[in-house]
């Protein structure tokens, strides 16, 4: 069994990521919601296409009475 020490551990790891060029990341979000409507499908100029649509998203907490309500509703219009 051959084990490489961390020295050329370190020039394999630097040789791989300098060929590679990633493009930079995007930030993520995650919407736990409903849709409000269909997605629509659209296309660019280019053909490229995307899909436009809107989440909605409550919070939902209990009030004084132990019952469930809805709180804090959010619309996020999206395109994929």
């Amino acid at each position: 069994m051959t084990v490489a020490n961390s020295a050329s551990i370190e020039r394999a790891s630097a040789h791989i990521t300098s060929k590679r060029k990633r493009p930079p990341l995007l930030p993520s979000i995650f919407v736990e919601g409903n849709l409000t409507d269909e997605p629509e499908l659209r296309f660019t100029p280019s053909g490229k296409a995307m899909a436009t649509f809107t989440v909605v998203s409550s919070d939902r907490r209990r009030n004084d009475a132990g019952e469930w309500e809805d709180v804090d509703t959010s619309f996020f219009n999206c395109v994929a």
